[in-house]
């Protein structure tokens, strides 16, 4: 009998295998048969849509709203599929579709909100006329539950991404009564979903009608509970492996797990530190270009430079990304120290940006490092270091990253490692020696007339090209003797 992978990634999860999602749920539902809206936002690929689909799926709606279950009309949108050329009025048509097909089934409510709902058709769903269909809604003891995934797709729209439609809305909202509930997803806050709103000097709340829930990290319990799906094949090992790689971010524990769980059931490695290292490459060739770097793209300045400067630290401290690698060599550590160093002292102004990261689950507390944080999931340290070293990476994968100098492909800066004292004084004494020997040699070897070798063009291009050699040995001897300090654990 076959032996079925248990890891679902790609697809939003189905309703019965959401997990533990409880306490988002409970707020959640509590607030929609009450007639409030919310905000659900978190990283890329954080289950914002299976939760959607959760709360909207006909089998889980006796269980989360009871008796209220019959009183709601769920509505689905995506931002990111509408299309381009839809208005405002395609718009509402599309959101009152499922109110459309009620009155169809429920002859009381079509003689009650008919006459009005065609009013909303002339106008072309002016909202004065669809204010009314709320109004009778109220009545009737109606909630369309308005869910819009994805919303911070519309801030692109040419056509909805405007004062008449963010107004529009929240209007709608606070005067319906509770008779329109908005649900939204979004890959950002809600404070950058309001900066994209905002077209004049004046900061207007389209959406201070949100109570903002964050997707977070799962709980280590429950990551746990995911994991043991693979105690068929698992080890003890396997599953720090998963947890270090992934943290408790639901996607990313479910590529990897699934990833692993593929290799041992194709008997691809049987060495567990080359099986990782495949685990490793094989997930990150899949979400470097997408899910990483949209993710690193999605973040503002002032948490970039909060979790750079954390990843910095890490590295610094801990020589390595992961714990089951190899440390990294000196000159790639030495660079990584010499950011670090730079990087540290701006943390104490980066409070609410590690916040932030903390509960998306991109950083947690650790007292054993300088900055008192570490980074989670590892794959996306594994992420900054390939951005850092362009000796590893694909120019395809590059993002910026802010404050970083030009680096050789060894890792070093070059500019800062010409002007070091040591450098300095081996570059002028490799040029002085070099220049001297070759200006023996064309005397005593060649037997070059010294107003030859002092006045001879070719001869000045032999002195200046070794004396460029000694300049060159010079550096690298330098560079050698910084790296035997390094090693040693003395200052660079």
């Amino acid at each position: 009998m076959i032996t079925i992978n248990p890891f679902l990634h790609g697809n939003p999860v189905p309703p019965a295998k959401l997990t533990d999602r409880d306490d988002e749920v409970r707020t959640i539902a509590g607030r929609i048969s009450t007639g409030q809206s919310t905000a659900i936002t978190g990283p890329l690929r954080s289950g914002k849509t299976s939760l959607l689909h959760y709360l909207s799926a006909s089998e889980t709606q006796s269980e989360l709203y009871g008796k209220d279950a019959t009183q709601l009309i769920f509505s689905a949108l995506d931002g990111y599929a509408l299309s381009s050329q839809l208005n405002l009025a395609q718009f509402w048509e599309y959101a009152l579709k499922p109110l459309q097909e009620r009155m169809n089934t429920q002859p009381s409510l079509s003689t009650l909100l008919e006459e009005t709902y065609q009013n909303c058709q002339q106008s072309k769903f002016e909202n004065y006329e669809i204010e009314k269909l709320f109004d009778k809604l109220t009545q009737a003891k109606i909630h369309l539950v308005l869910m819009i995934d994805n919303i911070d797709g519309l801030l692109h729209h040419p056509h909805l991404n405007t004062p008449e439609f963010w107004g529009g809305m929240r209007a709608l909202v606070f005067r319906s009564q509770g008779a329109l509930v908005i649900i939204v997803t979004a890959n950002i806050s809600l404070n950058q979903l309001t900066e994209g709103t905002q077209s004049s000097e004046f900061s207007l709340p389209y959406f201070n009608f949100l109570y903002e829930i964050v997707l977070g990290p799962l709980p280590e319990v429950e990551v746990d509970k995911l994991l043991q799906q693979g105690n068929t094949y698992f080890t003890e090992d396997d599953y720090r492996f998963l947890k270090e790689l992934a943290g408790g971010y639901p996607y990313l524990l479910q590529l990897t797990a699934s990833t692993l769980w593929e290799m041992y059931a194709k008997g691809a490695e049987k060495d567990p530190i080359k099986r990782y290292q495949w685990a490793l490459q094989e997930v990150y060739s899949k979400i470097a270009n997408t899910l990483l770097k949209n993710t690193w793209q999605t973040w503002s300045d002032k948490v970039q430079e909060a979790f750079l400067t954390v990843s910095l630290t890490q590295l610094k401290e801990q020589k390595k990304a992961l714990t089951w690698q190899p440390s990294l060599a000196v000159e790639e550590w030495q660079f990584y120290s010499q950011e670090s160093d730079k990087h540290l002292p701006k943390i104490a102004r980066l409070t609410f940006a590690l916040y932030e990261l903390q509960q998306l689950g991109f950083i947690v507390a650790d007292n054993n490092l300088p900055n008192g944080w570490r980074v989670v999931p590892g794959i996306f340290l594994y992420f900054v270091m390939g951005q850092l070293n362009p000796g590893h990476r694909d120019e395809d994968e590059m993002v910026a990253l802010p404050h970083l100098q030009f680096q050789d492909p060894e890792g070093g800066d070059i500019l800062k490692d010409v002007f070091r004292p040591l450098s300095l004084f081996l570059m002028f004494m490799g040029t002085f020696f070099m220049e001297r020997i070759v200006y023996v040699m064309l005397r005593q070897v060649l037997e070059f007339e010294q107003s030859a070798v002092e006045n001879s063009l070719s001869a000045y291009l032999i002195r200046f090209g070794f004396a460029l050699g000694g300049a060159f040995l010079g550096y690298k001897l330098s560079q050698f003797l910084n790296a035997s300090r390094l090693k040693n654990g003395t200052s660079a």
